[in-house]
């Protein structure tokens, strides 16, 4: 095989819809030059991997293949999208039971082959599942990260941007907490062109509160017309990878286990801004808040640390 000019080993857990599609936006991007995919139905994974070998002829080539927990050895980053799949009216919480022990399973079987793993949690329910698998694994928080908020912020800022048809791009406003229904954005730091973007959208005659539920509601509409949602949770995934793979220090709002250093909530995942590099998190973004926006912080942190209660992770 011809050999590749871009470098990095990707290991994905989880060859369903989304970590499929995961493959697929790496192989698309060129963001690595190998990638591993593990399941348990070893089928779907290798029909899954023939599909995509035979449209590497179309790239320069990629190493895709199928492997096992052993790959995660020396693999640069392990993305975790194994999981039941969330169904019509079902809530990212509801899925929380099920899925623990699933991700439970997983990171034993990570701690197996790898000392130091990179790991970033796509499965839902996010911010349980990160919280659960940086547990298991023992890791620091800073390399055992969810995918978060980064999917809701790009949702948000699209409607933002078609409400004042303005490039997507400069949209610059955060979703934080939760991913999921307490998710809240912190419009008191959000901005385009230098201007508060609240009072440019309530300029245009927009209902801040409406493009926010909208926002909270895309998924479940999604999923409610197309029976699952995977092209939007792909990119953002490739994204965070595409930042840790060109270590290119890009601010992200991930899930990330608490450790107290924002109002002292922690014990719990859920997002805020973070540097990104090849190290994994590296700092914090002190994004200010306003008075209720760090109330509805704290508020979804508690929610989902009941959550955490009742699964008894």
């Amino acid at each position: 095989m011809q050999a590749s000019n871009f470098t990095g080993k990707v290991v994905v857990i989880g060859a369903g819809h989304v970590g499929a599609t995961v493959m697929y936006s790496l192989l698309l991007q060129k963001l690595c030059n190998e990638i591993v995919v593990v399941d348990i139905d070893e089928d779907k994974a290798s029909g899954a991997v023939l599909d995509m070998q035979h449209s590497t002829s179309f790239f320069t080539p990629i190493d895709i293949r199928v492997g096992k927990y052993s790959d995660c050895a020396d693999a640069d980053v392990i993305v975790v999208t194994a999981g039941m799949g969330r169904k019509p009216g079902q809530t990212r919480i509801d899925l929380a039971r099920t899925n623990v022990s699933i991700a439970k399973d997983i990171a034993k079987n990570i701690a197996q082959y790898s000392k130091d793993p990179l790991v970033l949690v796509i499965s839902n329910p996010v911010d349980i599942i990160t919280y659960v698998m940086q547990q298991e694994l023992g890791a620091p928080p800073n390399r055992c990260f969810g995918s978060g908020t980064v999917l809701d912020t790009a949702r948000l800022r699209y409607a933002c941007a078609m409400q004042l048809n303005i490039d997507v791009r400069d949209m610059k406003v955060y979703m934080c907490g939760e991913h999921g229904d307490s998710m809240f954005p912190v419009w008191s730091s959000a901005y385009v062109g230098g201007a508060p973007l609240k009072d440019m959208l309530e300029a245009s005659g927009a209902n801040c509160e409406e493009i926010l539920e909208r926002t909270i509601g895309t998924a479940a509409e999604i999923i409610r017309k197309a029976g699952a949602t995977y092209y939007g949770v792909a990119n953002a995934a490739a994204r965070v990878l595409s930042i840790i793979l060109k270590d290119e220090n890009a601010v992200l709002p991930l899930s990330k286990v608490q450790e107290g250093e924002f109002m002292g909530v922690s014990d719990v995942a859920l997002s805020l801004p973070y540097v990104v590099n090849k190290t994994g998190i590296v700092k914090a973004i002190p994004v200010p808040m306003s008075d209720a926006e760090k109330e509805s912080f704290k508020a979804s942190a508690e929610k989902l640390k009941d959550v955490i209660r009742e699964v008894s992770v």
